[in-house]
């Protein structure tokens, strides 16, 4: 997760394409009359699209500031957005959701296309200067139907979300989505089906038992194991981590800010990177010894800011097995895995335990060089793959579309905790100064009057991108694995909900 001016007014040529993939973290869900705070941002927003419509690309400058004249020129905004208004033609401002004050998402409408949804993110400096816009990913922000749901048959359902995957699976790669999804309702699985390969050497297909690496939604199995201990009565999450890791060097960090993101906490891959040794298999207790020897200065004050950290579920993944004397696999597997029948379900480490489970669905890296899918072991930037493979926590889980079903459901269920464990895991964390950071533990949080609320997750490391979505208050979910690295992921699920909605 980078923040919200990671990219420069140089870069401009690449901010087209850029987006966040968790969009929806730390974000402010406004329409741009709305809410003092960003009103400046708002109307430069607004200016910009305005400026848009009209191909007046001198007004289209305007917010950007005097550096940002220098640097993106008429003719560069022209040639960016010229051919994109030929086809679209008019836009309308739908709906902005700010990530933080240098970061928003405008959900944009087309005149020509009103099907169309289309997404533009704009970066913003500390002078609220525009410092760079491109085409984002959405926003997973849906204005509620006040009309009676539709009734449509399950067969027709089938129907409809089978052809938006069959048009992605059909794609030439690396543009083809290959992999399985399932979507139900209620008790009824209405929509399960896998596209494509789980070894692409031995054309092995995919199908709905294959087990998928969940790379970041494996912290929501992470936060259950947190909060079955606390049911236990082995921790409690305003404990600080020091209390159960000795030499733990932030003596202010409480359990509850590990799970929310509120910690402060550097980045584990840059200390690896700068300090670990790589001719081995790195641990969560080297990031520990890591943290301990180096003891960088936090990125803030605990519980005052939100910053996405997969070093703080690292750090949970210690603590799991600090008070349950067991290993972080062994507490997952008989506490969580075994209760729900999840058979498959594994903490797994394909490389470093050397083998290779059966149905597993290997993660591809497309090759531009050789014109197709290859293991990202066999990259020289991609070799992390393998000497990070021992680190559980922020990832490591492995499961199938059925097994995580059968997880969705028991999380709604209350199964393995207790109603009000869940709802501390589902409501949006409220900082110190009271800011909503619509996330829980472990889980991205949509919720609002107007618009459909909805909790969720994504997950992407080399060779592998999921997101497991629940519409709670239609108790629909969605679980999309891929074992590629496709880049449109957000979409096609945006795609899934939009089209359920209507």
């Amino acid at each position: 997760m980078a923040d919200g001016r990671a990219i420069s007014l140089k870069k401009f040529k690449q901010m087209t394409k850029y987006i966040f993939l968790f969009s929806g973290l730390f974000s402010h869900i406004i329409s741009f009359a709305q809410a003092d705070k960003f009103a400046n941002h708002n109307h430069s927003i607004k200016t910009f699209i305005q400026a848009y419509n009209q191909q007046d690309y001198r007004l289209m400058q305007k917010p950007i500031g005097f550096i940002g004249k220098v640097l993106i020129s008429k003719k560069m905004l022209q040639k960016e957005f010229g051919s994109f208004h030929n086809k679209y033609g008019e836009l309308s401002i739908d709906t902005i959701v700010y990530n933080s004050i240098y970061n928003g998402t405008a959900e944009l409408k087309s005149k020509t296309y009103p099907q169309s949804r289309l997404f533009m993110t704009f970066n913003f400096n500390d002078s609220g200067k525009f410092e760079g816009f491109g085409f984002g990913y959405p926003t997973f922000v849906y204005k509620k139907n006040r009309e009676t749901y539709s009734q449509i048959s399950n067969a027709k359902r089938f129907q409809i979300i089978d052809s938006i995957i069959d048009a992605k699976s059909i794609l030439p790669a690396p543009k083809n989505f290959n992999g399985c999804v399932l979507v139900s309702k209620n008790d009824s699985t209405y929509y399960k089906s896998c596209k494509g390969y789980a070894d692409f050497d031995i054309l092995q297909p995919l199908n709905d038992t294959s087990l998928f690496l969940l790379a970041s939604c494996t912290k929501q199995f992470t936060a259950m194991a947190i909060m079955l201990l606390q049911e236990e009565k082995k921790l409690d999450i305003s404990d600080k981590v020091s209390k159960y890791l000795p030499g733990f060097p932030y003596p202010d960090i409480t359990i509850e800010n590990l799970l929310t993101h509120t910690s402060g906490l550097p980045g584990y891959f840059s200390l690896i990177k700068k300090y670990g040794d790589k001719r081995d298999f790195i641990t969560n207790k080297d990031v520990l010894n890591l943290l301990i020897d180096h003891k960088q200065k936090l990125r803030f004050i605990p519980g005052t800011r939100f910053e996405y950290s997969n070093t703080g579920y690292v750090i949970l993944s210690l603590l799991i097995e600090s008070a349950s004397g067991t290993s972080y696999k062994e507490y997952v597997e008989s506490k969580i895995f075994k209760p729900l029948n999840m058979h498959h379900s594994v903490v797994y480490n394909r490389r470093k335990e050397k083998n290779i489970i059966p149905n597993y669905a290997l993660g591809y890296i497309y090759s531009d060089q050789l014109k197709k899918h290859i293991l990202p072991d066999s990259m020289k930037q991609k070799q992390y793959v393998t000497y990070m493979d021992g680190i559980t926590g922020d990832d490591g889980i492995s499961s199938t579309t059925l097994e995580l079903e059968l997880w969705m459901k028991a999380f709604k269920n209350n199964t393995l905790i207790d109603a009000g464990s869940t709802k501390l895991m589902t409501s949006s964390h409220v900082l110190k100064n009271g800011t909503k950071t619509n996330y829980g533990f472990g889980l991205v949080v949509r919720s609002g009057d107007d618009i459909e609320n909805m909790i969720y997750h994504t997950g992407s490391w080399p060779g592998y991108s999921t997101m497991m979505i629940e519409l709670t208050e239609r108790n629909e979910r969605i679980i999309i694995l891929a074992n590629t690295d496709y880049d449109d992921l957000t979409f096609l699920a945006d795609e899934i909900i939009y089209t359920l909605l209507k």
